[in-house]
């Protein structure tokens, strides 16, 4: 098993984090590197990245996941999380994605990485989170506290979305 430490994520994580990305998500869901890269400079409090310890395939150092997260005072997910612009300042994070490393999932990674990832966050002063999801992962989402809240806003990629909420 591949033991994880989650941390902050720093600025030279970002392209590794883009990179997982790109192989996690289809090009019309994925977030670009320049998105990112946009994201981490305006909210680098956002980013937390797992990063293998040891044990299994992975190199030690390696970031097999991530989690980025917008601040914002909106509680459901819509397009304007997405975009390069100012939103309200609130005491909510919206993931705006969650990424476990394509080769590496079934592992277990997630489930350790979200659980880590939401503690730091809220260690940090963090009570609220939203996110939107696809059908398939309302579940997984389910088992550490979300809460469904209906169909999403969302348009990314022109997929259906439900929108999750953990918090107060």
């Amino acid at each position: 098993m591949i033991e994880i430490k989650v941390r902050r994520a720093y600025d030279v994580d970002v392209a590794r984090i883009a990179e997982i990305e790109k192989g996690a998500f289809p090009p019309e869901e994925a977030l670009s590197a320049d998105r990112l890269r946009w994201c981490f400079h305006a909210f680098p409090e956002g980013f937390a990245v797992a990063e293998a310890a040891g044990g299994g395939a992975v190199e030690a150092g390696e970031i097999v996941a991530a989690m980025v997260c917008r601040p914002t005072a909106l509680r459901r997910i819509t397009d304007e999380i997405y975009e390069t612009k100012e939103l309200p300042k609130g005491d909510t994070f919206a993931i705006m994605t969650f990424i476990v490393e394509p080769g590496l999932q079934r592992q277990k990674l997630g489930e350790r990485t979200i659980s880590a990832a939401l503690e730091l966050f809220r260690r940090n002063g963090v009570k609220n989170f939203s996110l939107a999801c696809k059908d398939h992962l309302i579940k997984f989402y389910g088992r550490h506290g979300f809460k469904l809240a209906g169909r999403s806003e969302l348009k990314l990629g022109g997929a259906l979305w439900y929108d999750m909420y953990l918090g107060r």
